[in-house]
């Protein structure tokens, strides 16, 4: 959950463990533990505690996968969710995501994760390009592309 207020009065994290329940149960998977950082921004995977946590527990071999509704409750950054598969590879441990149907711990698993991060990675540089582009051609015409003058120099009208 990423608001304090989706977390207190939002229906989102019952419904998200009881997916997770019902998926471990539909997999033959133990569900030993939900972990939620309720009220936390998925925007890193380092200032989430419970997801340390989690990644703790799977290091010392605690349990053997983790799982999450979706790939972006986990993080919203792609090179942070690469990561943890990479982790996840290394440390031989699964990550599951319901959502997006994937399962690291088969060779298919971890090629479909790698793409998703590869249309993620194109995506962002074409849009950077886009910016770019677009900056390039507001110099052409002369336009202001800033907010602030340049050192030595100030906006009139």
């Amino acid at each position: 959950m990423s608001t304090s207020e989706q977390a207190d009065h939002g229906v989102s994290l019952d419904a998200q463990r009881h997916r997770l329940a019902a998926y471990c149960e539909a997999h033959g998977l133990a569900l030993l533990r939900i972990e939620t950082d309720a009220g936390v921004s998925a925007r890193r995977t380092t200032n989430r505690p419970a997801l340390q946590r989690a990644l703790r527990a799977l290091a010392k071999g605690e349990a053997s996968g983790l799982v999450a509704v979706k790939l972006d409750r986990l993080s919203r950054t792609t090179r942070d969710v690469l990561d943890l598969v990479s982790r996840a590879e290394k440390e031989t441990w699964a990550l599951h995501s319901i959502d997006e149907r994937l399962d690291t711990s088969s060779p298919q698993g971890r090629f479909v994760v790698t793409i998703l991060g590869a249309l993620a990675q194109l995506e962002r540089e074409q849009a950077a390009e886009r910016t770019k582009s677009a900056m390039a051609e507001l110099r052409r015409q002369g336009r202001r592309i800033s907010g602030k003058a340049p050192f030595g120099f100030r906006f009139e009208g």
